[in-house]
């Protein structure tokens, strides 16, 4: 409404100064009319709620869902045998790792592991020490000494 009545000003005032000012208040009078009858119509739709499309949505999306949608998408298209291999993983004592994997991202074909609060991809070096990242999926992270030792830890994802 403020863009329209600012338009309507410079029609009036500074606009073409060759026309008859009459003729510039008419136009600018209808624009204002026209402008009016718009703002009427969306007042009028708000004040009659939401649609049934819009309450079913809203509701769909209140609703707790029943498991992670992204991960179920990445896992269908595994094998059976990957996916029992996948969802049995389970935590290796480190002592002198503190590691908490706590999310997974993927953008195209790049991962990208949430680890202490930290965004890391496969082959980045982890702040804490001497330990890369090695592989990433959606159930767990696979991260890897350099020293002499080339120990490897697997952490599955903190939910």
């Amino acid at each position: 409404m403020l863009l329209s009545v600012t338009y309507g000003v410079y029609a009036v005032f500074f606009e073409d100064k060759a026309k008859p000012r009459e003729t510039a208040t008419i136009n600018a009078t209808k624009q204002l009319e026209n402008l009016n009858a718009f703002i009427t119509k969306v007042a009028e739709a708000s004040r009659a709620g939401l649609s049934k499309n819009d309450e079913y949505i809203i509701q769909l999306a209140e609703a707790e869902w029943k498991q992670d949608p992204l991960i179920s998408a990445e896992l269908k298209d595994r094998p059976e045998s990957e996916i029992q291999k996948a969802t049995r993983v389970t935590r290796v004592p480190t002592p002198d790792l503190n590691i908490a994997y706590t999310g997974f991202m993927q953008m195209g074909d790049k991962k990208f592991a949430i680890i202490n609060g930290l965004e890391y991809a496969p082959g980045d070096r982890l702040e804490q020490g001497d330990y890369i990242v090695r592989s990433i999926t959606p159930r767990r992270v696979v991260i890897v000494s350099t020293g002499r030792s080339k120990k490897k830890f697997i952490f599955p994802l903190e939910e």
